[in-house]
């Protein structure tokens, strides 16, 4: 009856998990940060917090950040650390707000479709972001407008890319 035994492989060890978690609340504390100095250079953004979507805003902004670290996990990290990381990083998505794994992998999906259309990596970050907001049903007709003039979708991608770009690299 060995084929009903549970598995009992460990996906991942302490090590992933602390640096998953460390990513998680990095990306976190970096997406509240966001929100006023933007607002300082780009007034047009209240439209986001009139819309009351600034929680939104903040979420999107986490998971854009913990996804660009995730895509270079297998150019940066060592090949047997890999799945344990990715792993770990699903566990803790899930643990920090449910249904976020999924929408890290709905990041994932839609930044590589962008580029692979041609679109720089910084636009398809901040696309992402802009899009989301623009779909959200508490949305107003102002964000809407902002959202699909495409105008800061560099100006909300490229620092994310910059901050969670090389992740995974020991400092």
């Amino acid at each position: 009856m060995g084929f009903f035994r549970k598995n009992n492989t460990v996906l991942y060890s302490i090590h992933h998990l602390e640096k998953a978690d460390f990513l998680i609340k990095s990306a976190d504390i970096y997406a509240v940060g966001t929100y006023v100095p933007l607002l300082d250079k780009f007034p047009e953004v209240k439209a986001v917090a009139d819309s009351n979507l600034l929680t939104f805003w903040d979420y999107l902004i986490a998971i854009a950040g913990v996804g660009s670290a995730f895509a270079e996990i297998a150019d940066t990290v060592p090949e047997k650390d890999q799945p344990g990381l990715c792993y770990a990083i699903q566990k803790k998505l899930e643990s920090w707000k449910s249904g976020s794994y999924n929408a890290m992998v709905d990041f994932l999906n839609y930044v590589t479709k962008l580029m692979n259309s041609g679109v720089e990596m910084p636009d398809a970050i901040g696309g992402w972001i802009w899009f989301n907001l623009e779909k959200h049903e508490q949305s107003n007709q102002q964000l809407k407008e902002l959202a699909s003039s495409l105008k800061l979708v560099r100006v909300v991608g490229l620092p994310i890319l910059m901050t969670f770009h090389n992740w995974w690299k020991e400092k």
